[in-house]
């Protein structure tokens, strides 16, 4: 067991090197590609929320899911199911919008488990590829049998720190990818939340106008503004046009 142990140190912290250079390769590509693709899918969502806003208050329903549709954001694809679920009411939408943000939360962070699991393992890959380093060291100057010992050992020590270093280099980048591209899931998921709650709060206020004014079940067919304003007084209007006729 022991021959067998050995005759894998003499394997070096080659590999382990080599491996940890795949592993950095692979975290830089998938950044790289990561955040291509969340700035490929940036948008105004402050004019986005406005104008959604405004043409659900005047129930252009084709014009806001119109709206939503041209737009490239993943934060314009969350709520954009939601507007199919309108005539259930604030409730229903809400339901909607929190399963549509958590299969969305649940697909950006679909790399990110794999990256940080990389960024943990990176310094003990390193670390090991040191410790196989210092085991072929020890076996070649046992075979010398104290020819050149300090050159044998100044050279198998540099070469067994190799491995330990750059795993120090591959954990720190990482870690940095790693948080970079949290901070973008973070964003898009505030402003996911941000627009649904518009969304929510339209609902809720076309609500209170039902419930105050008598208008239809969910509201989103009238102008609020018009709403609040009192009907005319028709007994008032006649004693008016009596008044200017005389």
């Amino acid at each position: 067991m022991i021959e067998r142990l050995s005759g894998f140190a003499f394997l070096g912290s080659t590999a382990i090197l080599c491996l940890l250079l795949g592993l950095c390769i692979w975290v830089i590509a998938k950044a790289i590609e990561r955040l291509s693709f969340f700035q490929a899918r940036r948008d105004d969502l402050d004019r986005l929320g406005d104008e959604l806003v405004a043409r659900l208050r005047h129930g252009d329903f084709d014009g806001a899911d119109l709206v939503l549709a041209q737009s490239p954001s993943i934060e314009a694809a969350v709520v954009r199911p939601a507007l199919e679920w309108l005539d259930g009411g604030s409730d229903a939408v809400e339901a909607v919008l929190d399963a549509k943000r958590a299969g969305v939360r649940r697909e950006l962070e679909h790399s990110l488990l794999f990256i940080g699991i990389i960024g943990r393992l990176a310094p003990w890959m390193g670390l090991f590829g040191t410790i196989i380093g210092v085991i072929e060291t020890l076996r070649l100057l046992e075979q010398q049998q104290g020819k050149d010992v300090v050159s044998t050992l100044a050279h198998g020590v540099s070469t067994g720190l190799i491995p330990a270093g750059a795993g120090v280099v591959v954990g720190l980048a990482t870690a940095v990818a790693h948080s970079i591209l949290i901070d973008e899931v973070m964003h898009v998921e505030a402003n996911a939340e941000i627009l649904s709650k518009r969304l929510v709060a339209l609902m809720r206020f076309k609500k209170y106008l039902a419930a105050e004014f008598g208008l239809a079940g969910n509201g989103l067919t009238q102008d609020p503004a018009a709403a609040l304003e009192p009907e005319p007084d028709e007994e008032v209007e006649r004693a008016r046009s009596v008044a200017e006729l005389d």
